[in-house]
């Protein structure tokens, strides 16, 4: 970012919903794309930027893959990583999730503790790399 900015760009990276210092609300609801993609509308009204460049990695891919579908008269161009563009499905992400079986990592790290296991074994195994 400071790069861009060094270069004359303005360059934001806002916490989306639930995410760093952002608020989280309880209602899994309120986390729907339509909410999500609003509040970066909002941001940019907020700011007065009429049209954007949108980079997205990740879930953040999906949020600006739905900015250029429900407001393409507020992005110049679109960069998405790592995740490509489908569509908002009728069912939940949980329930969607859930059909990827126990292996996907989304659903794995759900549960309490087994993400710090996981990343421990893997801190541990790159240990004994580098240290042999």
């Amino acid at each position: 970012m400071a790069a861009l900015a060094a270069r004359g760009f303005r360059a934001l990276a806002p916490d989306l919903r639930g995410y760093g210092d952002s608020s989280v609300l309880a209602d899994p609801a309120a986390y729907s794309i339509f909410h999500v993609v609003g509040d970066i509308v909002a941001l940019l009204d907020h700011l007065r930027l009429p049209k954007v460049f949108v980079v997205g990695h990740d879930w953040g891919a999906q949020v600006a893959w739905h900015l250029c579908q429900f407001r393409p008269d507020r992005v110049r161009a679109v960069v998405g990583i790592g995740v490509p563009f489908f569509p908002r499905s009728p069912r939940s992400m949980s329930e969607t999730f859930a059909e990827l079986g126990d292996g996907f990592y989304i659903t794995q790290f759900q549960e309490p503790g087994r993400a710090e296991r996981a990343f421990a074994r893997c801190c541990n195994c790159t240990k004994e790399v580098l240290l042999h």
